[in-house]
């Protein structure tokens, strides 16, 4: 933050101003003593009490809760404050040590003060307020009158306040021993104040409000005017104050023998502060904003002159610290230059390549890659914002930060999706759908611990294991009578509410959210089941507010942070109660009912936390002073390499110059891309031309190879990639026009990590090339020689290597090396176990070599689904291959997959087991895939479940079943049908609860509207940009919306 607050009258006079918080909270309320400054701050979800020690540079966050803390004050190591326990406010203590609460009832304390260690405060008794005193060791009640006692203030042992006594309010004072009233009069007295034996205070004469001083044995009335003075503040035997002139507010300082007007002018001053000679106050300078002035004892220093709002300034000494709005929100600034030791946010960028959202053994950190402080929280890197670069491990960090809030954010680069830090969401089903939880009640009622709670009321119970929810852990959870769990502050709130929703009460586990009364009946008990790792709590025979009924349900915390809601008996009003689950701040919920008649009785209700697929996430920090905080860490998954047509770095062409002379001068003929995206492509093209490219391979794997083409030639066109001596070849057939552009997949490639050549033979003429997409696929691989069972017709292992059984063994000769099953005989078999990370679609592909020039056949079988592979031969024993089975829709856990061997004379290296296409679905996908292509005009559905896979561009109408579908319109590199508008659209027709529409990127990039006059009626689907961008129509469907379960995206 820059020192712009800088002014003074005169440069003589020119005094700097420094920020000792720069965050994107309000902080607010400071106050000094010696060396320390303390103020509160809200931290995003309630205020917390902050302290800075100027001797040894720190700041120390003295409260962490859900509860809202204010009105510190300070006196040397010791601070106060007022804080509401969720019932009421207390007053605590904080002794430079440790924080003691000095009270706990059930009224309204407030306005705590502090004099040593000796604290004063005011407090509604029921019938009125009173002062009471804790004198460091004991609390005692100064006042117990039926009149208001209020504004109290101490100087050592002295304490002195405004009290009404019966007629009007007037001065009490108690010296330590006794109390005095120190004026009667018919007149109103308020505002004391004291230091020592001095006390000031304003009173009213029957015109005006005029200041008075009792100097320990008389009063002095120092002002006699005709217009009003106010906020007397005093310091020894000098006082100032604020009094109307006539025109408007000036300061006025009496220094225990004349009264000096400090101020002359046409702006009104106020808030003045004073320490010995020194005096601070606020002054609006032409009715706007506030500025802060300093009186030094010999001149008036003008401290800020900006155009943000300051306020409440505090002084000690020639010490000023205050409040001003930096156009963000309120920080706390000094007159003084405060040392503060620096912090440090530290972390790594990985490859996490089995997206688990940790870094594994064996993921490799990311080099090169930008970790930026999103100050503003605008997903973006803007000027001034900080930022670096990971080193060749992946890590980053940012050093020499001041403690305050930050967001750490990446910049994500094109092909590369997120993986961590993820956001959570969660799943649901009952027990009366056909894959639900079923009911299985577990009754705790003999052997809980039960809980004795009133009509709003609740208790804090500790959990056996750390419980995490919505992605954070927790170790404790509250109670409510009101049939409900919370992790946040509001546990007693009677009134449900729909969910989600930012009113309290939030972070909440609701099985049912009402009104409920345990005062008159019922019980509510909880308990540990270690055997299960689950912990239950159990609302028995418990009633609704109006007494109606009974009410026994329960909830199930399991230690893997799933939960289970269970309906016993329900005798009561079932249509008024909050049933689901919502998030800490009430932006994120999963809402099963909401006051409808949607319970009964043997009812099981289970959540599971899934990752969102549709969250881009930064972390959120606090960091104080001198603190380092590790591993704020952003995973990535390589989701394509994208190599651009045109960035070629050699070249055959067959005519000399370029035609479309763009780009570059050479002969290979470019033009200007109207595709997504724009650039340039390759064009022009005749056969036998080619290209090559350097291209670096982050990961070894597998890569299936893309290409981006359109031609107005209506025939088939070929080309072929080849990388390492492997080469995939293409086919495809005209796009429809030079710039009606369209995917073709080849074969997948096994790439080994580094820099390669990738070279692109054309084989045919005339067609365009966009780019080349290289997509990872990132499936599960089973070393064909690391099965578990098997049956071998030979005894031994003939060829002698790593394993000591019948199973025929030999060194691999293919790219990665390693060992393969060879010697087969028909008949054999082997079995494997493999664990389904995500249940969907998966498509085996086996790496088999044979000499033997003949039809080779084998099983793959997984839970009783099974597809069968031929397989020629491969031209040697070493000459290794992919064979390419039907897809298998397989279920998420551990499973056995076994192969028969159905003839003999060939080898198997591994099986490599590819998700068909990344859905991020987490449910059940298609069974059946239906893939488009430019001859064709629709795709329609069998009766089983349905993966649409179009050619971009191509199909123009998509026909769902009765089961449930997952229509394609967009890959992880464009979307489809989103370059000629109206022009240019799919029709989804018999889009079902349950189906899903795959599209690229985010929801960001798409809105949702009515189709147009003339097309068939539905929800239209629309690519960001204009309204013209159409994509699809969704016909005689109305209620989509492009957060809920009917969209991935990718």
């Amino acid at each position: 933050m820059s020192n712009d607050l800088t002014n003074s009258d005169t440069e003589e006079n020119k005094i700097a101003v420094f920020p000792l918080t720069n965050n994107n909270t309000g902080d607010y309320n400071p106050q000094i003593s010696d060396n320390k400054v303390v103020w509160e701050s809200n931290d995003s979800n309630d205020s917390e009490i902050y302290l800075y020690n100027y001797d040894n540079g720190t700041v120390v966050q003295l409260t962490d809760n859900d509860i809202y803390e204010s009105s510190p004050q300070i006196s040397g190591n010791n601070i106060v404050w007022q804080g509401y326990d969720n019932n009421d406010s207390e007053i605590y203590l904080y002794d430079g040590s440790q924080t003691i609460q000095l009270t706990n009832n059930y009224i309204d304390e407030f306005n705590p003060q502090i004099s040593g260690d000796k604290v004063i405060w005011e407090a509604y008794d029921g019938n009125d307020s009173e002062i009471y005193l804790y004198d460091g060791t004991q609390t005692i009640q100064l006042t117990n009158n039926d009149t208001y006692d209020y504004s109290p203030r101490i100087s050592g042992n002295k304490i002195v306040w405004q009290g009404y006594d019966g007629k009007d309010s007037e001065i009490y004072l108690y010296d330590g021993t006794n109390t005095t009233k120190l004026t009667v009069n018919g007149t109103d007295d308020y505002s004391p104040q004291i230091s020592g034996n001095n006390i000031v205070w304003q009173g009213y004469d029957n015109n005006d409000s005029e200041i008075y001083l009792y100097d320990g044995s008389q009063t002095i009335q120092l002002t006699n005017n005709d217009t009003y003075e106010s906020s007397p503040q005093i310091s020894g035997n000098n006082v100032v104050w604020e009094g109307s002139d006539g025109n408007d507010s000036e300061i006025y300082l009496y220094d225990g023998s004349q009264t000096i007007q400090l101020t002359n002018n046409d702006t009104y001053e106020s808030s003045p502060q004073i320490s010995g000679n020194n005096i601070v106050w606020q002054s609006y300078q032409n009715y706007s904003d506030p500025e802060i002035y300093l009186y030094d004892g010999t001149q008036t220093i003008q401290l800020t002159n900006n155009d943000t709002y300051e306020s409440s300034p505090q002084i000690l000494d020639n010490k000023v610290i205050w409040s001003s709005y930096d156009g963000n929100d309120s920080e706390i600034y000094l007159n003084f230059n405060p040392p503060l030791v620096p912090g440090e946010i530290q972390g790594i960028k990985w490859h996490d390549l089995n997206k688990n959202g940790q870094q594994d053994t064996g993921e490799p950190g990311l080099e090169g890659l930008t970790i930026y402080l999103d100050q503003n929280k605008n997903n973006q890197l803007d000027q001034g914002e900080l930022s670096t670069v990971t080193d060749a491990n992946g890590f980053y960090s940012f050093s020499n930060l001041n403690f305050g809030n930050y967001t750490v954010a990446e910049i994500l680069q094109p092909g590369w999706k997120q993986t961590y830090p993820f956001a959570i969401e969660y799943k649901w089903s009952d027990s009366t759908q056909p894959e639900g939880i079923p009911f299985n009640w577990v009754d705790i009622s003999t052997t809980g611990t039960k809980l004795n709670l009133g009509d709003e009321n609740y208790a804090e119970v500790a959990l056996p294991f750390n419980f995490s929810f919505y992605g954070e852990e927790y170790n404790s959870v509250k109670i409510s009578s009101n049939g409900y769990l919370t992790f946040g502050k509001d546990a007693t709130n009677y009134y449900n509410s729909w969910l989600p929703s930012s009113s309290d009460a939030n972070n909440l586990i609701a099985p049912f959210w009402d009104d409920l009364n345990p005062n008159v009946g019922g019980s509510i008990y909880y308990y540990y089941n270690p055997t299960e790792e689950q912990f239950i709590v159990q609302y028995q025979d418990v009633p609704r507010y109006e007494v109606e009924g009974s009410l026994t349900f329960q909830t199930i915390l399991n230690s893997d942070g799933t939960i289970v809601y269970q309906y016993d008996n329900l005798n009561a009003t079932l249509n008024s109660a909050t049933i689901g689950l919502e998030n800490a701040d009430g932006t994120k919920a999963t809402q099963v009912a909401y006051n409808e008649n949607y319970l009964s009785n043997d009812l099981a209700i289970s959540f599971s936390p899934v990752l969102s697929p549709k969250n881009y996430l930064a972390h959120q920090v606090s960091l104080g002073t001198g603190e380092i905080i590790e591993n704020l860490n952003f995973g990535n998954l390589l989701a394509g390499l994208r190599i651009e047509a045109e960035d070629y770095t050699n070249y055959y062409d067959t005519t000399a110059g370029n035609t479309g002379g763009v780009y570059r001068n050479d002969d290979v003929d470019l033009g200007t891309s109207g595709d997504i995206g724009g650039g340039y492509s390759v064009g022009w093209i005749d056969s036998g031309e080619w290209l090559t490219y350097n291209v670096n391979i982050p990961e070894t794997g597998l890569y299936q190879p893309v290409l981006r083409v359109a031609s107005e030639v209506d025939a088939t066109h070929n080309l072929e990639i080849s990388i390492d001596g492997q080469t995939s070849t293409l086919n495809f057939n005209g796009t429809g026009g030079w710039e009606s552009w369209s995917d073709v997949a080849g074969g997948n490639l096994n790439l080994t990590a580094g820099n390669h050549e990738l070279k692109l033979d054309l084989g045919s003429s005339g067609f365009n090339v966009n780019y080349i997409d290289l997509v990872p696929v990132a499936g599960i691989r089973i070393e064909a020689e690391d099965y578990t069972n098997y049956y071998d017709t030979t005894a031994g292992n003939t060829g002698g290597v790593y394993r000591n059984d019948d199973v025929d063994l030999g060194t691999s000769g293919d790219i990665g090396g390693g060992y393969s099953v060879g010697w087969i005989d028909s008949g054999e078999w082997l079995t494997y176990n493999v664990n389904i990370p995500e249940t969907g679609l998966y498509q085996p592909v086996l790496r088999v070599a044979s000499e033997v020039d003949a039809t080779h056949n084998l099983e793959i079988s997984i839970d009783g689904k099974t597809t069968t592979l031929s397989v020629d031969g491969t031209g040697g024993w070493q000459s290794w291959s992919d064979a390419i089975a039907k897809s298998l829709n397989l279920t998420a856990g551990t499973h056995e997959l076994k192969i028969n061997l159905h003839s003999s004379g060939f080898n198997i290296n591994y099986i490599d087991l590819l998700p068909y296409t990344d859905l991020n679905v987490a449910s059940s996908v298609a069974t059946d895939e239906l893939t488009g292509n430019p001859d064709q005009t629709s795709l329609v559905s069998d009766s089983n479940q349905d993966l649409f896979t179009t050619a971009n561009n191509s199909d123009n109408l998509l026909s769902g079943s009765q089961e449930k579908d997952v229509f394609v319109l967009g890959d992880v590199f464009e979307p489809y049908y989103a370059a000629q508008g109206w022009e240019d659209y799919v029709l989804v027709t018999n889009f079902a609860s349950g189906d899903v529409i795959q599209l690229h990127g985010s929801a960001d990039n798409y809105y949702l509207g009515a189709s147009p006059e003339g097309l068939p009626k539905g929800t239209a689907i629309f690519w960001q940009g204009s309204a013209d961008e159409a994509v699809a129509i969704v016909e005689d469907v109305f209620d989509l919306t492009l957060d809920s379960d009917s969209f991935v995206f990718i």
